[in-house]
């Protein structure tokens, strides 16, 4: 690398081979940004080694001569800044590997402008800032399906009927749509759609149970054959290993039966197998068991909740038989809150669409109460608050699996906040009618409220990322 200069000019008369601190700018291309006429540098957007970033200050006069695409969904680098001095600050290790969009600051007669320059040898991984194309295409035709499936009508049809969900549905979307088999990124794609149309089936709770069930069992759920469910919280209603009372007990034969009672249970009623949170009464710490339905000891009973489209229920274990399973309750809860933080984002999206066709439509004092300055104002705050919990949720999605304790923990407290607020506001904008029981606002509400305490409050886990940042 080029060495030998410091700082940088206030107004360079060149861009090409540009010293930054020790760092040489190169006139390149990579994905995602493009500096001028150039070629594309190899590597870097599949991890390994590649390009760096840098931001260096030009004159104002000279940004012209720069052509600057940041695309968010580009993973580059080290970020650096410029001190009050003009001269450049260089990232470092803890800096975040992330190229900024578009300059945030000015300072004087400099513009801080993103540089591609030659390989150091640093490691980095690629970081999605938003849906890819594939992810997008799921989208339309995910929404396309619910469209059919699952209209409003439906919706209130089997949240009044016993079984709570349609088994032909379920089987079709396994069979033709493959949705019951798919990672952690496309799942939140699939989530928020359903949670935008209250979809009254158990996948919520499958998907967040199959990665700890054996092979045979997660091939029967990829086929839509194995309904599954996660009991973890008890009567505290709390979500962690230490709130764990259930206790197994290992016979001379080795095997397991569990003693307990388990509480909000998502479609416990429906599932073919429990995973199960107990702590062994060796004093081995916290562990996840294998519980069938058919299971002697096992009983189940629906619970009444204010959210009439989620089954909930109470699981007594009385002796019964179980198999351990590998695991952790701590990334048990993890998946659930980073997956209904996806579902959460759909619900405050359908809810604040119709807060806006509501306002749109309703004439008072000779025009739309959308136009009055008052009713913007709600609207702009609830897409604000939508806004920011769909950025948390999507992180949550593409995160790396060693942030995921962190991510899910600020996914579920913003979007369960923000699905509250905007549920909350939707039905000041509609009105009193958004209080009757034939529209479906109140179904929003009543499921936003639901899931703000399903798999921990705010609260609950602002306390878990204080304790993972040993805060």
């Amino acid at each position: 690398m080029a060495r030998g200069v410091q700082g940088v000019q206030a107004q360079p008369p060149h861009l090409e081979n540009r010293v930054v601190g020790d760092l040489e700018v190169m006139r390149r291309q990579h994905p995602g940004v493009t500096l001028g006429d150039a070629d594309p540098v190899a590597g870097g957007t599949k991890g390994g080694y590649g390009p760096d970033v840098v931001v260096v200050a030009v004159g104002r006069e000279h940004v012209a001569d720069v052509q600057l695409l940041a695309q968010r969904k580009q993973h580059l680098g080290f970020v650096g800044g410029v001190h009050e001095d003009r001269l450049p600050r260089l990232g470092t290790a803890n800096d975040e590997h992330v190229v900024h969009e578009r300059p945030d600051h000015h300072l004087g007669d400099l513009h801080p402008v993103v540089f591609v320059v030659e390989r150091h040898g640093r490691e980095y991984a690629p970081v999605q800032f938003a849906p890819t194309d594939a992810q997008e295409q799921l989208r339309r035709r995910v929404r396309t399906l619910l469209a059919e499936v699952s209209p409003p009508a439906e919706v209130r049809r089997l949240m009044e009927g016993d079984l709570g969900y349609d088994l032909d549905v379920w089987l079709r979307m396994a069979a033709d749509h493959d949705l019951h088999a798919l990672g952690r990124v496309d799942q939140s794609v699939v989530l928020q759609e359903m949670g935008r149309v209250l979809l009254c089936a158990p996948y919520l709770a499958t998907v967040t149970a199959a990665p700890w069930l054996p092979g045979d069992l997660q091939a029967a759920v990829a086929g839509g054959l194995c309904i599954a469910t996660v009991a973890v919280a008890e009567a505290s209603g709390r979500w962690d290993a230490a709130s764990v009372e259930a206790v197994a007990v290992r016979s001379p034969d080795g095997r397991w039966r569990l003693e307990g009672e388990k509480s909000y249970v998502v479609d416990g009623c429906a599932a073919d197998v429990l995973v199960v949170a107990a702590r062994p009464a060796d004093g081995a710490d916290v562990a996840l068991f294998l519980v069938e339905a058919g299971a002697p000891g096992l009983d189940r009973k629906g619970l009444a909740t204010v959210d009439m489209t989620r089954r909930q229920a109470v699981v007594r274990l009385s002796a019964t038989p179980a198999r351990l399973l590998e695991g952790s309750v701590g990334r048990v809860v993890d998946l659930c809150a980073a997956a209904l933080a996806a579902e959460q984002v759909g619900g405050a999206e359908r809810a604040l669409e119709m807060a806006l066709d509501h306002a749109r439509r309703r004439v008072q004092f000779g025009r739309p109460i959308g136009s009055f300055q008052a009713v913007k104002h709600l609207c702009a705050e609830m897409l604000l608050e939508l806004e920011l919990a769909r950025g948390a949720a999507f992180h949550a999605a593409t995160c790396e699996e060693h942030e995921l304790p962190a991510a899910a923990a600020v996914a579920k407290a913003r979007c369960s906040e923000a699905y509250v607020r905007v549920a909350t506001d939707s039905l000041h904008v509609h009105g009193g009618l958004g209080f009757t029981w034939d529209h479906d606002a109140h179904l929003y509400f009543r499921r936003a409220r639901s899931s703000w305490q399903l798999f921990g409050d705010p609260r609950h886990h602002r306390e878990q990322l204080a304790q993972h940042l040993r805060l």
